[in-house]
């Protein structure tokens, strides 16, 4: 959703915001796609906490803050707004990177195993990102009216994105994980509405 909000912050800002707020359009660019990375590291802290590591994640917010804070300073008197941008995104890589060697020493689990543990969903946002691009430089652009083509958009985003999904875990063999639960949902909810129809 964070990536893809950020692929359609240009429509966004133009069907709903309008005009006079066309200047936010690159900071939605920069920030929606950087909040959706940060999901990589969602259970990181409950896990800390769970395994008794308080101290250890401590010093990993000791060291994020230590870095930061001069990081973002300096983007910010140096370049204004776009160097604030630029020191959101390397600080959240960086924050993103302490919380993976955190989960690594607790869990043995190396960086490359988690990162390649996400390989299918970042597969899939490849292929959302090229199917909204696609599509906003296709026909339907200069056809449609511009709030048609924000939800039509939008939808395109969504479809490319569960079908990669479905792609990349079929190529892959079906292996356990979030879309063979996904299918044993809809396969469970298509038997219950067979029987009652």
């Amino acid at each position: 959703a964070g990536v893809g909000f950020g692929l359609v912050a240009d429509q966004f800002v133009n069907v709903l915001l309008g005009e006079k707020w066309l200047p936010i359009i690159p900071i939605i660019q920069i920030l929606a796609p950087l909040l959706a990375l940060e999901a990589l590291i969602a259970s990181a802290k409950p896990l800390a906490m769970a395994n008794g590591r308080t101290r250890d994640l401590f010093r990993r917010d000791l060291m994020n803050f230590a870095f930061r804070t001069p990081v973002v300073l300096a983007g910010l008197f140096l370049f204004g707004l776009p160097g604030v941008l630029a020191a959101r995104a390397v600080t959240t890589i960086y924050g993103i990177g302490l919380f993976m060697w955190l989960v690594r020493k607790i869990t043995g689990i190396t960086l490359f195993q988690q990162l390649h543990d996400c390989r299918r969903s970042f597969g899939a946002l490849a292929i959302m990102a090229a199917g909204i691009f696609l599509f906003k430089a296709g026909p339907a652009a200069h056809l449609l009216p511009s709030g048609v083509m924000f939800m039509v958009t939008i939808a395109v985003g969504g479809l490319c994105y569960v079908a990669g999904h479905l792609l990349l875990w079929l190529m892959a063999g079906r292996p356990q994980g979030p879309e063979a639960e996904a299918m044993s949902i809809l396969s469970n909810v298509l038997q219950r509405y067979r029987r009652t129809a």
